[in-house]
């Protein structure tokens, strides 16, 4: 198992690209607009054996997945209404999640890694691609290892 530990509370900071990406996956100006404006916050737990909760809250809504690395699980894309089957891995020290459905290589790709003191999410679809940039506010208890 991977020894990135992405555990704690972070607080979105900055977004490149952010329209574009949305635009890209088919969500409409007046969503794209409220998505561009709002600072989630996120909370992550983790623990040793690839086991992951993500909680992602803004003032209008709650997303949360849980899911084992290297399994299939149902999640749900905020703009999307219904849950779709996905499946995690570590790729070069990323969280990646990919849709079981993505014959083509067209659907989201969502990488979640640290980059110095930053949790990053890197978001890709059709060859667009977005990075949002969160802030520590707190560390989760340690992971069980």
């Amino acid at each position: 198992m991977v020894s990135v530990d992405l555990s704690g509370s972070w607080k979105l900071v900055s977004s490149e690209n952010l329209d574009k990406f949305l635009k890209a996956c088919g969500v409409g100006l007046v969503h794209r607009t409220m998505a561009c404006k709002v600072n989630p916050t996120v909370d992550i737990k983790q623990d040793g054996g690839g086991t992951f909760e993500i909680a992602t809250r803004t003032p209008l809504n709650k997303q949360e997945m849980r899911f084992k690395v290297d399994e299939v699980f149902k999640g749900n894309i905020p703009w999307e209404k219904s849950d779709r089957e996905m499946k995690a891995s570590w790729e070069d020290e990323k969280l990646v999640i990919r849709m079981m459905d993505d014959v083509d290589g067209s659907e989201p790709v969502f990488a979640r890694y640290i980059d110095g003191e930053q949790l990053v999410l890197a978001q890709s679809k059709k060859g667009v691609e977005s990075k949002r940039y969160f802030q520590r506010i707190t560390q989760t208890k340690e992971r069980n290892q």
